[in-house]
């Protein structure tokens, strides 16, 4: 009987770690969640702003020449920059793993998870689409 008490003891205590650990993870997550909502907006727009050069003509002559395309490029590239630090000072959650598809932390759906190689293969893949519409003729 001393046993199974034990056992049973020792498990609610792992279950308990266990919990307090999701909850810290949670707290860091919602912590940094103001920095991802700013760096999402602002990605956003830079998005249509890349987009829009792309489709319309008129803007698509306007932003001929070296020079707006490096200053688009270095936008991009801090905007991404500053995205990876803030996702990975989140601690990752131990509920997903490697999986491809993870719910989402903040919202309704699925979405790629980057810390599996092939989620990265695509967030890469869209970066070097989003400079190749920067630079194309």
């Amino acid at each position: 009987m001393k046993n199974i008490n034990k056992r049973k003891s020792a498990f609610q205590k792992q279950q308990a770690a266990q919990k307090r650990a999701i909850e810290l993870a949670q707290r860091a997550a919602r912590k940094h969640q103001i920095y991802r909502d700013i760096l999402g907006g602002i990605s956003l727009l830079a998005l249509i702003f890349v987009v829009v050069s792309a489709l319309v003509p008129p803007v698509r002559t306007a932003l001929q020449g070296v020079v707006p395309k490096v200053g688009i490029l270095l936008l991009l590239v801090f905007l991404v920059a500053a995205t990876i630090i803030v996702a990975l000072k989140i601690p990752p959650r131990p509920d997903v793993g490697k999986q491809f598809l993870i719910p989402r932390r903040y919202g309704i759906g699925s979405t790629i998870n980057p810390r599996n190689p092939w989620g990265l293969l695509i967030y890469g893949v869209i970066a070097l689409f989003l400079i190749y519409t920067i630079f194309a003729p």
